[in-house]
């Protein structure tokens, strides 16, 4: 059960769950009807990303009013948590009566198509996606109705979301990251309607070989009656143009094409046949019960309005629904009220492959690694410096791994130099070879001034829409100090000159001469070494006096800084430092975060 719950209403078990949540029967105390709450984990309330989510989950499904997609009665979120309250539609998943029943009759295929395809067109027609139309997301109760639930990854039409779905029913474009289509769900649910009749999926092996057969093979119709293999072969075509244009479209080609071959009663025989399947596994039901007295026969109640309760606001606004990132170790669960407990079964030849290890298609994830050889600064730990001109240590190692790699794609390296007019340009490339689904990669940069990486997975080196992007890691060159110091002394005082030599990118050396110097200076009265104390130098001390800044080259100036301070014989050493404050604002040179410049003191040794 969940941590955090919805005030007004009781609990009474847990239906289902998954990484991303967890499903609860619930009955509404002031009106005693069951519904289904879907819970965010407690884990991920706090992330905005999945938070997100969870809100786009509810707006669509508060968009979409229709007897064939699960209702929405209301989303509630506070500081600790967030709830989905929905419809319970009482029956099972159309998962459910595939594992424990095989294949369906056609006309019950067509009546579960038919019924969730008009969930779908209800959805397509407001400009949502669902993106995920699979066995799971279709629920089916003992009238024989079927609806369409779990938004989770729905986008509207048109959008550009992250590769994400069900590997054995998405579309092609739609694993390759195309704009999100109604013509992507037609091709989802032709695929479960071709599971439906036949009792497997169309395609089926490892993810390499799912993502081929969608792309390039034809769909196997020997199996399927012939009337039916017109309809599986345009609502399945590779060519997005080629299939029907949304839900609404296929309905109708559904609708004639039953007509013709099974009668005018076809609708009512597979009604039946459903009622008949859904009611074998009652046990499975939610409420347990022996015949469906919620699901369609439940009528739409206003339950209440919480956005007057102290801590709790509900969200209603139309927005754009954002994609859904499937990240590694994520798992989007089906918004399915029934508890799925597939049997135990050996698998053969015939079986219909088991859908554990490919339930839902997670795109390559890339995680970078920068190694310099200065520490990441700690207000921004992913903000790293070099030295500039300082050999191996004004280079860095940019590398990482890609988990559920592919092999044959490719790793590209970008990265976008100070002051960011021009947009990130491909600065090295490597084809990742996975050991089991994870790829390592590794690139040697040398930073221009201020520079962003990042990485970019694509499909083959052809590819120009790349599958995922890491996020951005930032590296500053800053500049390259040398220089001696000699002191004189005569009597009781003395007098050292330092001359110094900055080494900065020609491009910065003009802001760099022109910048303020900060020195520091302190007499040493305890010794020196490197396993001393921190000695404290302080700003101005040794009343320096500091000449005019003299270019050299084109990357380097020199300045001389004269000190002067007591001939104390007590003293054992002289300490000085020089430094300019960061300009990563005018010249990209610096390090936010990691510099004192400029404060009172500062610590040596």
């Amino acid at each position: 059960m969940a941590a955090w719950t919805i005030p007004g209403y009781t609990e009474i078990e847990e239906i289902g769950s998954g990484g991303f949540g967890e499903v609860v029967l619930a009955r509404h105390d002031a009106t005693g009807m069951p519904v289904a709450i879907k819970y965010l984990r407690a884990n991920l309330c706090s992330d905005p990303m999945f938070i997100q989510m969870f809100r786009d989950e509810a707006t669509a499904l508060a968009s979409i009013e229709d007897p064939n997609v699960v209702r929405l009665y209301e989303y509630v979120e506070s500081a600790v948590g967030a709830g989905i309250v929905m419809e319970l539609v009482d029956g099972v998943s159309l998962r459910e009566i595939l594992v424990h029943q095989g294949a369906t009759t056609v006309e019950a295929a067509l009546v579960v198509l038919e019924g969730s395809l008009l969930g779908l067109a209800a959805a397509h027609q407001r400009g949502v996606v669902h993106r995920d139309y699979k066995p799971e997301n279709v629920l089916v109760d003992g009238e024989g109705t079927s609806k369409l639930t779990d938004f989770g990854i729905a986008a509207r039409t048109g959008e550009r979301p992250l590769p994400a779905g069900t590997l054995r029913y998405a579309a092609p474009e739609q694993l390759a990251g195309a704009p999100a289509s109604p013509a992507g769900d037609v091709y989802a649910a032709t695929a479960t309607f071709y599971e439906c009749v036949t009792g497997r999926p169309p395609f089926s092996g490892t993810r390499e070989e799912l993502l081929r057969q969608h792309n390039s093979e034809p769909v196997p119709l020997e199996l399927l009656p012939e009337p039916l293999r017109p309809l599986i072969a345009t609502g399945m075509a590779k060519e997005l143009r080629s299939r029907p244009a949304d839900a609404a479209s296929l309905v109708a080609d559904l609708q004639s094409i039953a007509s013709r071959a099974y009668g005018q009663s076809w609708r009512r025989r597979g009604r039946s046949h459903l009622s008949e399947a859904a009611l074998l596994l009652a046990a499975l039901w939610p409420m347990g019960a022996a015949a469906a007295q919620q699901g369609t026969a439940m009528g739409f109640i206003q339950l209440r309005q919480l956005e007057d309760q102290p801590g709790f606001r509900q969200r209603w606004a139309s927005r754009p629904l954002r994609a859904a990132i499937a990240v590694a170790g994520i798992a989007v669960i089906a918004a399915i009220t029934t508890l799925a407990v597939p049997a135990p079964r050996a698998e053969t030849a015939d079986a219909m492959p088991s859908t554990a290890d490919l339930t839902a298609f997670v795109p390559p994830t890339p995680k970078i690694q920068v190694t310099v050889s200065t520490p990441p600064h700690t207000e921004k730990a992913k903000e790293f410096s070099v030295v500039y001109g300082g050999g191996s240590d004004g280079t860095a190692q940019i590398g990482g791994e890609v988990i559920n790699a592919v092999n044959g794609e490719v790793v590209t390296l970008y990265a976008q130099h100070f002051p960011f007019a021009a947009p990130p340009t491909p600065a090295a490339s490597v084809d990742l070879s996975p050991v089991g689904t994870i790829a390592r990669y590794t690139f040697r940069v040398t930073p221009i001034v201020l520079t962003r990486y990042s990485v970019k997975v694509f499909r083959s080196r052809i590819a120009t829409t790349p599958l995922v992007s890491s996020p951005i890691s930032v590296i500053y060159v800053i500049p390259n100090y040398s220089g001696s110091f000699v002191p004189t002394c005569a009597g009781t005082q003395c007098q050292a000159a330092w001359s110094v030599t900055i080494s900065v990118p020609p491009s910065a050396l003009k802001t760099e001469m022109s910048s303020t110097v900060y020195t520091y200076f302190a007499l040493n009265y305890e010794g020196f070494s490197p396993s001393s104390p921190s000695r404290v130098l302080s700003l101005g001390a040794g009343n320096p006096v500091i000449g005019a800044p003299r270019q050299i080259s084109a990357d380097k100036y020199t300045l001389t800084i004269k000190f002067s301070y007591p001939n104390d014989p007590n003293s054992i050493s002289v300490l000085a430092s020089v430094c300019k404050k960061p300009l990563y604002l005018k010249d990209g040179i610096g390090s936010p975060g990691g510099s004192d410049c400029g404060s009172r003191t500062m610590s040596y040794g």
